[in-house]
């Protein structure tokens, strides 16, 4: 009882601190690069991970709508994360096409 009352707190407090935040998946992202693609229901972001605290398949929480560092919740792993926004909002070539560009 006492794990799904923090759960919740957790799952309550981080709903509260990204209340203007999307959520994502990580849709691509390699060894040997700190970027990666976040899909979200109405875009894609291309996205630093700043620590390389990601993988492909985490569920993130953040504002991907704005440039520069961010504090994300990583749901997947229950644990905040810092990224960097590179860019948002590309169609799917678009956002593979930059990230390649990041990844050589």
């Amino acid at each position: 009882m006492k794990k799904i009352v923090c759960s919740f707190l957790l799952l309550l407090s981080s709903t509260l601190l990204f209340a203007e935040a999307d959520k994502g998946v990580v849709c691509l992202k390699i060894r040997g690069c700190d970027y990666m693609i976040v899909c979200t229901n109405n875009y894609y972001a291309v996205v630093e991970d700043y620590y390389d605290n990601c993988e492909e398949g985490d569920v993130l929480i953040a504002d991907f709508k704005s440039y520069g560092f961010r504090d994300a919740y990583n749901l997947t792993r229950s644990k905040s994360v810092r990224v960097y926004i590179e860019d948002w909002e590309y169609s799917e070539n678009s956002a593979v096409s930059k990230w390649k560009n990041k990844c050589r």
